[in-house]
């Protein structure tokens, strides 16, 4: 698995053709795929080669040229044709990306999971050690089963006996969308990241809300578990 906060953190490596230089960065000109130009590029300090043209022979051939220095580097390869798959796998590149499966990959994200953006932006902000609170709270609420995130959402069709609760002046919380409308029900494993509530003016987002906070009809919860987590808790909620 690449840690995301790891990469962000290692030094970009562009390779372009006819460019300005510029004081804050360093921009070599040249073809990407001439390996006195990739040796000039790939100084000491360089942790990621990112091989990133509109062309895959291109792309493999900046691969190929890293030559003995890809043991040290992170390398990432654009793969345009899905019929070139097999030589890319076989390129030696640590992360080979399909352009055509990133978009997709991201409009299915927004689809499944609409709230997932609104989370990752808040969570940029907070520190470090908030960060390893929740990957502790995560591993030890999920264990090592594949991460899944869904939203759920407080309405008629998606939680009817919920909504209908709260019309009726019920106060319903968090945990019941963990525990199910009986508290003697066995607790899903999940965690809920963030709640976004409609409000007259504007969206009010809470990150991480806990058990105790109340629900109100149209609210949508981001929860992140496990395939199963995410089967039981909406078999509840349709119950």
């Amino acid at each position: 698995m690449i840690n995301v906060s790891t990469l962000s953190k290692l030094r970009r490596l562009v390779l372009r053709q006819d460019v300005s230089v510029r004081e804050d960065h360093l921009d070599i000109a040249g073809s990407p795929t001439d390996p006195s130009v990739l040796k000039q590029a790939v100084q000491d300090d360089v942790g990621a080669l990112v091989a990133g043209t509109e062309i895959d022979i291109d792309n493999l051939a900046i691969v190929l040229a890293a030559g003995p220095q890809r043991k040290r580097l992170f390398v990432v390869a654009r793969q345009e044709q899905r019929r070139n798959a097999n030589v890319f796998e076989a390129s030696g590149a640590d992360l080979v990306v399909l352009s055509g499966f990133v978009i997709a990959a991201e409009v299915l994200r927004q689809l499944r999971a609409p709230l997932l953006s609104a989370f990752l932006r808040r969570a940029r902000d907070e520190s470090e050690e908030w960060a390893a609170s929740l990957l502790e709270r995560l591993r030890t609420t999920i264990g090592d089963d594949v991460l899944e995130s869904w939203t759920v959402k407080i309405d008629v069709s998606s939680a009817p006996t919920f909504a209908q609760s709260i019309r009726q002046g019920l106060s319903v919380s968090v945990r019941q969308l963990l525990t199910g409308a009986g508290s003697h029900e066995q607790r899903v494993r999940a965690v809920p990241l963030l709640l976004m509530r409609e409000l007259p003016k504007d969206r009010h987002k809470l990150l991480l809300p806990d058990d105790d906070t109340p629900l109100s009809v149209g609210d949508l919860v981001l929860m992140c578990g496990s395939a199963s987590a995410r089967a039981r808790m909406q078999s509840r909620l349709v119950a």
